[in-house]
C-alpha cells in the first residue's frame, strides 16, 4: 500500500475488524498487503542474522532498543539517522523502518518481526544449523499481552477501534486482533523452536533482571560484552528513560500514532492486567487460555512480588 492511500484512510476507519488485512487466513495491520508478505515469506536470511520476534506487545521494542545499544556494526541500523531497528513485515514508509531497510542492508542485521511461526521466511528454517539464522523469541504472559495491545491499537489512526474492553477480550481470545491467536503465536514458536536456532526469553525475565537477560542473549549470540557495557545499556533501557528517549528509536509519525492518547511507552510493568479484567473476566479468560497453556506445560508469571 502506499503512502497516498494509507493517509487518505488515517480517520476513516472504524471498527478495528475492518482495519486488518488478512493473508492466508492472517490478521495484519492494513498497511500491509499480499506482496510485502509473499517477499517477506521468501526473504533471503543470513547466517549472520538476528531476529527479535514476538506478538506485539511482548517487550521485543525493549530488546531491540538495547540490542542496538550493545552492538554498534548492525547493517541495518546503520540506514537509519536514529539507528532504528527495521521490521521485516511492515512496508518501509517515510519514518517507518521496514522490509526495504532489512534488504539492503549490509551484515549484521539486526531485524524485528511479529510474525507467527508459519508465516516467517522459509530460508531461516534451515536444516543446517551453521547456515541458520538466530531468533530471539520474547512471550510476555497474556493477561499483561492483551492489555497493553487494547491501549497501543488505541493509539494507531489506522488501526483504531470502536470496541469496548469487553469485546476486545473476546476478540484477543478468538485471535481476531493483528497478528492472529497470541497462544497460536507462542505455541507456535516455542512446538518448532527445534527447525530454527532460537532463544526463548519473557517479557517477565527481563523485568526481573534485565542485566542477565542480556548476558545471556550476549551468550547466544556469541558475542559477548562487559559487565560494564551491560550495566550501561541496562540503565539506559530502564522504562522511564524509554519514555524520555526511546521514541527517538521506535518513531511513528504523528500521522498514524497519537501518543498523547495512549503512549507507546505506558506503563512497563508485570500485573496491570489486574487494573482491567474483572473477576470474571479473568475466570473466563483462565479456562480459555491459560487452561490450555498449562495442558502445554508453558508457564507463565502474572505478578512481580
Amino acid at each position: 500500500m502506499d503512502l497516498g492511500t494509507l493517509l487518505s484512510m488515517v480517520g476513516k476507519l472504524g471498527q478495528y475488524g475492518s482495519t486488518m488485512f488478512r493473508y492466508k487466513g492472517l490478521p495484519l495491520p492494513i498497511i500491509v498487503d499480499t506482496k510485502l508478505m509473499e517477499k517477506v515469506e521468501n526473504f533471503a536470511t543470513r547466517s549472520d542474522d538476528v531476529f527479535i520476534v514476538g506478538f506485539p506487545k511482548s517487550g521485543t521494542t525493549w530488546l531491540q532498543i538495547a540490542l542496538s545499544m550493545m552492538y554498534s556494526n548492525w547493517g541495518t541500523c546503520k540506514r537509519s539517522k536514529k539507528g532504528r531497528v527495521p521490521v521485516l513485515d511492515i512496508p518501509s514508509l517515510p519514518g517507518v523502518e521496514g522490509h526495504d531497510k532489512c534488504v539492503k542492508a549490509s551484515s549484521p542485521r539486526l531485524m524485528k518481526s511479529h510474525l507467527p511461526f508459519d508465516y516467517f521466511p522459509k530460508q531461516a528454517k534451515h536444516d543446517d544449523l551453521s547456515k541458520k539464522c538466530k531468533v530471539i523469541y520474547v512471550a510476555r504472559n497474556p493477561k499483561d499481552s492483551c492489555v497493553s495491545l487494547f491501549h497501543m491499537l488505541r493509539g494507531y489512526h489506522f488501526l483504531q477501534t470502536d470496541d469496548s474492553w469487553d469485546h476486545f477480550i473476546t476478540d484477543f481470545i478468538e485471535g481476531e486482533v493483528i497478528y492472529g491467536s497470541w497462544f497460536q503465536h507462542v505455541t507456535g514458536w516455542l512446538e518448532n523452536s527445534d527447525k530454527v536456532d532460537m532463544l526463548y526469553i519473557t517479557y517477565e525475565q527481563m523485568k526481573l533482571d534485565f542485566p542477565s537477560v542480556l548476558h545471556m542473549v550476549a551468550n547466544f549470540l556469541d558475542k559477548p560484552v562487559s559487565d560494564e557495557t551491560i550495566e550501561k545499556v541496562s540503565e539506559a533501557c530502564g522504562f522511564q528513560e524509554l519514555r524520555r528517549h526511546g521514541k527517538d528509536k521506535v518513531v511513528i509519525p504523528k500521522v498514524f500514532y497519537d501518543s498523547k492518547k495512549s503512549p507507546f511507552f505506558r506503563k512497563g510493568i508485570v500485573g496491570d492486567w489486574k487494573n482491567h479484567f474483572t473477576e470474571k473476566q479473568s475466570q473466563e479468560f483462565d479456562e480459555k487460555v491459560e487452561a490450555q497453556l498449562r495442558e502445554k506445560g508453558i508457564h507463565f508469571v502474572y505478578e512481580l512480588d
